[in-house]
């Protein structure tokens, strides 16, 4: 016999997403709005992440806060959704043309897919009434992080520890993560971080929300 899903089944199914995270072993996420590395296989790691989906037509959403849009620019074949009450409520929730910063303006044809949201809970509705829409991924920064860790909706978590310590002013609670987050895939890899040209290790850990696992739908 086939269940018959409730309205708040196929809500709830459609507005799942998953986080992409690099830190340091200490959290540190970022210092002066930039990343306090720069490692191909990091960025490799996210670019390809993001970009694939299993369907050629579909995309994928990304969805930052406004100061993590500052830093890494409209991400091209994604749709990009930036949370930014304040850019909300002076916009109106319209696709527009130009950076958030004043004075860098754009004329790039594919931020007319940019969108405004005021909270998470706005931008995961917003990707949910998208059309061709595959994957869902929240991407930064802190405060986004943090209303996402605890959001009932995240199933996954993509992190990536670089096992060496750097200076920053941003940072994420790494034990909270492994408490309400499970490992569920691990490797590694090598490479060379190319502001200090020194070899560092990172760790590609697949973490699942325990809640996630309690609801049955893994």
């Amino acid at each position: 016999m086939i269940k018959k899903l409730k309205y708040i089944d196929i809500l709830y199914f459609h507005m799942m997403f998953d986080i992409l995270l690099a830190c340091d072993i200490q959290g540190v996420i970022g210092i002066n709005n930039k990343l306090p590395w720069s490692i191909e296989s990091d960025a490799s790691f996210f670019r390809k992440k993001t970009l694939y989906t299993d369907l050629p037509s579909y995309k994928n959403v990304v969805i930052m806060g406004k100061n993590t849009y500052k830093s890494v620019g409209f991400l091209n074949g994604r749709i990009n959704i930036v949370v930014s009450s304040s850019m909300y409520n002076e916009r109106h929730l319209k696709i527009f043309g130009t950076n958030l910063n004043d004075d860098n303006g754009s004329n790039n044809e594919n931020e007319k897919n940019l969108i405004l949201a005021k909270n998470l809970q706005h931008a995961l509705t917003i990707s949910m009434l998208l059309n061709d829409i595959e994957f869902v991924y929240v991407i930064g920064g802190a405060d986004l992080y943090k209303e996402a860790f605890n959001h009932p909706c995240c199933r996954f978590i993509y992190l990536t520890e670089i096992q060496s310590q750097f200076e920053g002013d941003v940072a994420v609670n790494r034990p909270k993560i492994y408490k309400y987050f499970e490992l569920c895939k691990a490797s590694q890899v090598l490479d060379i971080d190319r502001l200090t040209n020194k070899e560092v290790t990172l760790h590609y850990n697949k973490l699942v929300s325990k809640r996630y696992l309690l609801s049955g739908k893994v």
